[in-house]
């Protein structure tokens, strides 16, 4: 299993990070090297959505689907993915805190497996540190991406 948790802070309103961050499509511009697109056009629980991502001459389909969603409310606010295969299985989210009027604290959780198969401990070891640094640095480009499309008229 792959699992991590990665922690940001963001200085923007609690509804603009979450709209950004539920903007599936939107999450290309700023996870690395991955390409993300809607396969249907539900919004909320039942939403899925690809990504696939390309490192070199490899390429890995992440199939999801979300499972919970619970908009801004109170100053928190969550989101959970399934992964669906054929490579990835298990859950991915994320949870938002309004710190305050203009900062959110951001919480992002991977529990990843590959399909069925249990993941040698060295490998896992290894895959948990690349995730978690991959997920660091997505999510400082996340912050990035949401003051640059802040600025925008």
């Amino acid at each position: 299993m792959i699992e991590f948790t990665v922690r940001a802070t963001v200085k923007h309103p609690i509804g603009a990070v979450w709209a950004c961050l539920t903007d599936w499509e939107d999450n290309s511009n700023w996870i690395l090297f991955t390409r993300v697109t809607n396969t249907n056009t539900i919004e909320g629980v039942g939403a899925e959505f690809v990504g696939v991502t390309n490192f070199g001459p490899a390429k890995l389909v992440d199939r999801m689907r979300v499972t919970s969603f619970v908009a801004p409310k109170g100053g928190i606010a969550s989101a959970e993915v399934e992964k669906v295969g054929p490579v990835l299985s298990g859950v991915a989210g994320f949870t938002l805190r309004a710190l305050d009027e203009t900062t959110t604290q951001l919480e992002w959780v991977e529990n990843v497996g590959v399909g069925q198969r249990a993941i040698p401990k060295a490998l896992s070891f290894v895959l948990t540190l690349f995730g978690s640094l991959a997920f660091r640095i997505a999510l400082g480009r996340f912050a990035r991406h949401l003051a640059s499309s802040a600025q925008k008229p």
